[in-house]
């Protein structure tokens, strides 16, 4: 971002995105739930710290969007120090799906 090399920024983020996605395919806390309810929660919370730190690296580019993912997540984004505790809520989708 400090040489605007924008592209550059989002494949950042996009990678990101990219090992969210296969850590949720690696530990699939979904069917984890059932036998080991301490080992999910720490999967789900790196997963939501995770996106919020991606939120704040699509901020420049998404600023509506990131705000609604951090109301979401229950946080404050300017006090980026303080993820540790998130208190996660439903929110309508961010994204219209295509059919």
């Amino acid at each position: 971002m400090n040489n605007f090399e924008l592209d550059k920024a989002m494949d950042i983020a996009w990678g990101a995105i990219s090992r969210l996605d296969g850590y949720i395919q690696d530990y699939q806390p979904f069917k984890l739930i059932n036998d080991d309810k301490e080992k999910t929660r720490a999967i789900l919370w790196n997963l939501v710290f995770g996106l919020a730190n991606i939120a704040w690296m699509i901020s420049p580019f998404l600023p509506e969007t990131t705000k609604k993912i951090f109301q979401a997540l229950g946080i404050d984004e300017k006090k980026k120090d303080g993820w540790n505790e998130f208190r996660v809520k439903s929110i309508h989708p961010l994204f219209a799906r295509k059919d």
